[in-house]
């Protein structure tokens, strides 16, 4: 898939932003947090994790319901923690896909989600592939 140039963003907790394809049917997101060390990384996981779900959910119809199964990977080589959160429905008579993975390395947490509307949202194995590429340009 290829998009346009992205939209930079900061959130309110401060983590680096950007998304791709807003208001398209495959809405791309990336978030980075640098926390201070990796202790502080390792210890705020869960909380970047539900900010980055969370921010899956607003590229969402409003009102529309997400339950995100989310499974710990252990095969990512390079990553401190990882996990892959999925979601499949019907919203409106449309299917609606998400993939999306979350990963820490030392003190940089990096998620990246994919939403789509109307076909199938990528595997796993595709988004752990990225993943691996991406692990490979974290300091």
């Amino acid at each position: 898939m290829t998009f346009a140039a992205g939209k930079e963003g900061t959130t309110s907790g401060g983590a680096r932003s950007c998304g791709y394809g807003a208001q398209t049917a495959n809405v791309f997101m990336v978030i980075v947090v640098q926390a201070p060390d990796a202790a502080t990384a390792q210890a705020d996981w869960t909380q970047e994790q539900a900010k980055a779900e969370e921010a899956i959910k607003q590229g969402l119809t409003p009102g529309a319901s997400v339950n995100l199964n989310v499974t710990n990977v252990t095969t990512l080589s390079g990553a401190d923690k990882a996990a892959i959160a999925t979601f499949n429905t019907t919203i409106s008579g449309e299917t609606v896909g998400i993939t999306a993975i979350y990963l820490l390395k030392g003190a940089t947490f990096v998620t990246f989600s994919d939403l789509v509307i109307g076909k199938a949202a990528p595997t796993a194995d595709a988004m752990e592939a990225q993943a691996r590429t991406t692990l490979g340009r974290v300091p």
